[in-house]
């Protein structure tokens, strides 16, 4: 039995339809349904316009399809750090409390303290 659920829906509303149904779903079977952890696999590039073009380039190559087609398939997010905690706390209150990041740049230390640090000041836990 899973005790986990890991996702990467493009929309926090639908994340949390999905979760609403998987939580039914336990209930049904007799499971506590407030044991299952609810996970986002969420890929992000954060900074000024460079940092944007580099996540969209990484992403596309890695691939093999243009940018757009990718960030139709699973939650990927170009932007600002703002825009990026933004989505973060969109899904949070959508249900998500185990999130796995992935930063789509070459630096991946740098990207991984910046975000440690965005994540400390709206108040995320850290584990």
């Amino acid at each position: 039995m899973a005790d986990g659920w890991l996702n990467n829906i493009t929309d926090p509303k639908i994340y949390k339809q999905c979760l609403e149904k998987i939580r039914a779903y336990a209930a049904e079977a007799g499971r506590d349904s407030q044991a299952i952890e609810p996970g986002l696999y969420f890929t992000l590039a954060a900074g000024d316009d460079n940092a944007v073009r580099e996540g969209q380039n990484f992403l596309a190559q890695y691939y093999n399809r243009p940018y757009e087609a990718v960030a139709k398939a699973m939650v990927c997010v170009m932007g600002s750090w703002d825009q990026v905690m933004d989505h973060i706390q969109a899904y949070t209150q959508a249900g998500a409390r185990s999130l796995v990041l992935r930063f789509a740049t070459g630096d991946q230390m740098r990207h991984l303290e910046s975000c440690a640090e965005h994540l400390a000041r709206r108040g995320f836990l850290l584990r």
